[in-house]
């Protein structure tokens, strides 16, 4: 499980690194100022998401759904403090 763990810093690393250059290059080509309108602000930041999404694909889940739900919000937590908490989740239902 160690080795996992470090892949998933080891992922998170070269996403956050490349995010900055790209962030930093795509703000001087694009044609608008970037804002987004937004009704709520992100909890994760764009790396983070990315993290998540990429080891996705490494853990061999069949559908994102489980993933999320059954790994991600029971294992993940502490790597993700800014987690969305989703209404099925049984890990955040209150105590009976």
């Amino acid at each position: 499980m160690k080795n996992l763990e470090n892949k998933l810093i080891e992922i998170f690393c070269h996403i956050d690194d490349f995010n900055r250059v790209f962030i930093n290059q795509l703000k001087t080509y694009q044609l608008t100022d970037g804002t987004r309108m937004r009704i709520k602000p992100c909890s994760l930041n764009e790396s983070e998401v990315m993290t998540i999404v990429i080891y996705f694909h490494l853990m061999r889940y069949r559908d994102f759904k489980h993933y999320y739900l059954f790994h991600v919000c029971q294992h993940m937590r502490d790597d993700f403090p800014g987690l969305v908490a989703k209404a099925g989740d049984p890990y955040h239902l209150p105590p009976a």
